[in-house]
């Protein structure tokens, strides 16, 4: 909003409020180092910690007094001015209150709550006496350094003689009470004791007790339950852990994961603030429900997949001390993504690396771009490729008509249909088009299919009988710009139909180009149509490539290779923290001779976790 109003109006005004803001972050971190280490024999170390946050408190609740400026530009909105400077004042309060709850929380730890209670209202009354040298009197925090005989000089005489200067007693008054009142509003919030921001199932405690010694807690985290190549993953991962772990399913909203975990015989608990997009508000109130959702499971293994799930589920299995936190990347978001948004995702990934005991990559491909960008590191990250379970998949048949042609997946970015529509209005051959699945941009689509190939394709929305509908084609396209290793393309091996699909991500892992199918560059509708167009004019080329696909689904993705892989990898993080193993484990357990390495890795690992800014 700064930027926008130095743009607009070609005046720098209020560029001050961004170093404010910085000043106002200042306490908060200090609190936060002062309750994170604070312990009954090191009190008197972290003093000169507490000086300085008590010096610095007054710069973050000193931010409502910028609302003074509010009207005073003829340049912009006064409505303009008003969100601003809102925003900004309450952010710098709320920092600044939160900081003195930290205080109070590590206060309360040795002395009663009385003088817990009294010294919350004495600091508060000093921040406001702050707040008046600051704003009338211009002093500021950096004159403790500069000039520490003038500010005593100003501090001691307002103290001794408030009545001989009653405008600083008033305001300081008037401060102490709104600071006051507002710190009791956040204080009551804190401490609520029921926060209901999702209403969790309660757990069967007395099962938890029964079976505990022998069934591991795992956690299943993913940011949605709508359909889609995650949820694939975790839906088909369900089977082999139910028997073996105490699991349970968090994500938001209903959908197909929800009743295959019914299916399974897990719980599934609902997370509301576990949005897609990047939200500041959401994401804040969907990783308190991620902690709660923690502490209430108390798992040993959180497992968390795709982005946001990712991030957020890692940061909360920190705070509430879930000792193994795996990630799935199901496809780097910020390979996805381009500009800031996937900036963000990179920097977010990043920064929750070292919080991480084990990254799954679904491809090889993906792997190595993790390493090239620091998200992942070689000793703590694993590829287990996505699988599918051949023997449910019916093998496609000629069905001796026009061809028709399938493809499936959501209708939003990085699926990039408008390409795959332009490359089938390229087409002359004789087919028919089915797409497969939901999304934001259904009907962007829709309208480009009337526009461009009106009655050759036809939308079936979210389906459930998609090995019926692939059984059913005889040509599956995927046109992505960015891919991890799509269950798509596996389903559509396992059912026998050959494949056309672009060489993103770990495709080239599945799709063999020339054996069972073709690879064409990303956005390149040209490419796209003269490889579809030559499998529509060749049936025999498309049995082929179909029949080599299925071998080499069976060979190299079937659903027993993907079940022992997690299971093996969540024994061996288990035997190594020294925790409970599940009552079964079917296969064998790892080689001595990795015994050794693995501790060492744990070492390291745990090594990484105490010093996080050495990553």
């Amino acid at each position: 909003m700064i930027v926008v109003r130095v743009l607009y109006t070609g005046r720098s005004d209020h560029t001050a409020i961004a170093w404010n803001l910085s000043l106002a972050w200042i306490p908060f971190v200090l609190a936060l180092c002062i309750s994170s280490r604070a312990t009954a024999d090191r009190t008197r170390g972290l003093a000169p910690i507490a000086l300085l946050w008590l010096l610095f408190l007054p710069n973050a609740p000193y931010m409502v007094t910028d609302l003074k400026y509010v009207g005073q530009s003829d340049s912009v909105p006064v409505l303009y001015d008003v969100l601003l400077l809102s925003a900004a004042a309450w952010t710098g309060l709320l920092l600044g209150l939160t900081s003195v709850l930290l205080m109070h929380s590590t206060g309360r730890r040795y002395v009663s709550a009385a003088r817990a209670w009294t010294l919350v209202v004495a600091v508060l009354a000093l921040s406001s006496f702050g707040i008046y040298l600051g704003r009338i009197q211009r002093w500021n925090t950096w004159d403790v350094v500069s000039r520490p005989g003038s500010l005593f000089h100003a501090g001691w005489r307002g103290a001794l003689h408030p009545f001989d200067h009653p405008r600083p007693f008033a305001m300081t008054i008037l401060f102490t009470f709104f600071l006051v009142a507002t710190y009791l509003v956040l204080y009551s919030f804190a401490t609520r004791p029921q926060i209901s921001f999702a209403r969790l199932p309660a757990p069967d405690e007395a099962e938890r007790e029964r079976d505990g010694a022998h069934r591991p807690r795992l956690l299943l985290l993913i940011t949605l339950a709508e359909t889609g190549g995650a949820q694939s993953y975790v839906a088909l991962l369900l089977p082999a852990v139910a028997k073996q772990f105490d699991v349970t399913v968090a994500a938001h909203g209903p959908g197909p994961l929800r009743d295959a975990a019914r299916a399974a015989g897990v719980r599934y608990v609902p997370v509301e603030h576990l949005r897609r997009g990047i939200n500041p508000f959401h994401d804040a109130l969907g990783l308190v429900e991620l902690v709660r959702l923690c502490r209430r499971e108390r798992p040993e293994i959180l497992h968390a997949n795709s982005s946001k799930a990712g991030v957020l589920g890692r940061i909360a299995g920190v705070l509430t001390g879930v000792p193994i936190r795996i990630f799935t990347a199901h496809g780097w978001a910020f390979a996805a993504y381009r500009g800031l948004p996937g900036r963000l995702y990179l920097w977010a990934d990043r920064f929750v690396r070292p919080l991480t005991t084990q990254v799954i990559c679904v491809a090889r491909l993906e792997r190595e771009l993790g390493i090239r960008a620091r998200t992942c590191v070689p000793e703590r990250s694993v590829v287990v490729h996505n699988a599918v379970d051949v023997g449910s998949f019916a093998a496609a048949r000629e069905t001796g008509g026009r061809p028709r042609i399938v493809s499936v997946g959501r209708f939003a970015y990085p699926k990039d249909y408008a390409t795959l529509v332009e490359a089938l209005a390229r087409i002359d051959a004789d087919y028919r088009a089915s797409f497969v699945g939901e999304g934001p941009d259904r009907a962007a689509v829709a309208a480009d299919v009337r526009r461009r190939v009106a009655g050759r394709v036809e939308f079936l929305g979210a389906r459930r009988d998609v090995p019926e509908l692939l059984a059913a084609a005889d040509l599956f396209v995927l046109s992505s710009r960015s891919e991890g290793l799509p269950i798509s393309v596996l389903e559509a091996m396992a059912a026998g139909l050959p494949v056309v699909a672009t060489n993103v991500g770990g495709v080239s892992e599945l799709v063999v180009d020339g054996e069972t199918g073709f690879l064409v560059p990303p956005a390149d509708p040209r490419a796209l149509a003269e490889a579809v167009g030559r499998l529509l004019r060749d049936p025999h080329l498309r049995h082929r490539f179909g029949a080599a696909g299925r071998r080499r689904a069976e060979r190299r993705f079937d659903v027993a290779r993907f079940h022992e892989a997690h299971v093996r990898l969540y024994c061996q993080e288990l035997e190594l923290r020294g925790f409970a193993m599940p009552r079964q484990t079917p296969w064998p357990e790892p080689q001595p001779g990795s015994r050794q390495s693995e501790k060492r890795r744990l070492a390291d690992h745990q090594q990484n976790e105490r010093e996080p800014a050495r990553q």
